[in-house]
């Protein structure tokens, strides 16, 4: 055969999947299901391209009612995580039932979509019109308060057993009367919040209700106390409440009015209070932002975030940073 006349079809079935992987899998599915080619049919619809569905920045109208009309119908079964945004979110999980779907991202959250979506009737009572938050144990969003957080674990999703959240926007003081159920599934809990937070108090409380926890990631920049968190806080607060928790990545940050300190902070005192702990492999970083104000900072290493915050001269000493901001 010229090579010049090769075309697509005359791969294997291998070779064109090697070709297919190294694409967008949206792109896959768009171009190629349901173009009346039995072949390419049953290769788009290989758990590769239909598992993990990622519309997020995804503009384009046509391509929406492409999917919604006739792709998602077609691969439901196959997806197990959808990744999106409120634009276009009611349209996708309307289209179809997911009966396997265990894990959803969410971009720029808002409380009216939990009450809207996360109810907790059956997926039978009415499966193609609404979605239901019976089935889901992954949980990922990203809100503007944590607010949002709180209201979404009211004890609508006590079967989650893995929740995510990003908070992206200064948090004002919480008006939610916090729910004091239990989360008796949820394994892996993640907080991240790059915006000072002042109301520390409502996180311990939130933690406290995740007894079981196996994994715990928090990224917290505190403000408002009259303390440092450290390690005898962290304890306190949080750690003896989690018999078994296996892992704790975590980067808390106190930035404090210095006149409303009793002493000197003392570097090695808080860092001692880390080793009291167990947590040896923690360190503790000291800086003066301006006459009043001192910043405090204790995490766990390797360094296992993407942002740091205020650098100071002490920063960087016996401490790698892969990759931060």
């Amino acid at each position: 055969m010229n090579p010049s006349d090769a075309h697509l079809l005359d791969l294997s079935n291998e070779i064109l999947l090697i070709v297919l992987r190294k694409l967008n899998n949206i792109d896959v599915l768009y171009s190629l299901l349901d173009i009346n080619n039995g072949r390419l049919d049953i290769i788009a619809q290989e758990n590769t391209f239909t598992n993990v569905l990622n519309f997020v920045h995804t503009d384009n109208n046509s391509l929406i009612d492409r999917f919604c009309i006739y792709i998602l119908p077609r691969i439901h079964h196959n997806i197990k995580y959808f990744i999106l945004e409120p634009v276009f979110m009611e349209r996708i999980l309307r289209a179809a039932v997911y009966p396997n779907l265990t894990e959803l991202k969410l971009f720029n959250f808002e409380q009216q979509i939990a009450s809207k979506y996360f109810t907790g009737l059956s997926l039978r009572d009415l499966p193609s019109t609404t979605f239901y938050s019976s089935i889901l144990t992954h949980l990922s969003i990203m809100v503007q308060t944590f607010d949002d957080c709180l209201y979404l674990l009211d004890g609508r999703l006590k079967q989650l057993t893995s929740f995510n959240v990003n908070v992206y926007s200064i948090d004002s003081f919480s008006t939610i009367v916090q729910n004091t159920d239990m989360l008796p599934n949820l394994k892996c809990f993640s907080l991240k919040s790059f915006f000072k937070f002042q109301q520390y108090e409502q996180i311990p409380s939130l933690i406290r209700r995740m007894p079981y926890l196996e994994h715990l990631t928090l990224y917290l920049c505190i403000k408002g106390q009259n303390r440092i968190i450290d390690g005898t806080c962290v304890q306190d607060d949080i750690l003896v409440y989690m018999p078994q928790l296996h892992s704790f990545t975590f980067y808390i940050s106190t930035y404090i009015d210095s006149g409303d300190l009793r002493h000197n902070i003392s570097r090695q005192h808080i860092q001692q209070t880390l080793i009291d702990i167990g947590q040896q492999n923690a360190t503790t970083i000291v800086n003066r932002l301006s006459r009043s104000v001192v910043e405090c900072s204790i995490f766990s290493l390797p360094f296992a975030f993407d942002y740091f915050g205020s650098l100071g001269s002490s920063t960087f000493s016996n401490i790698i940073f892969n990759y931060v901001t």
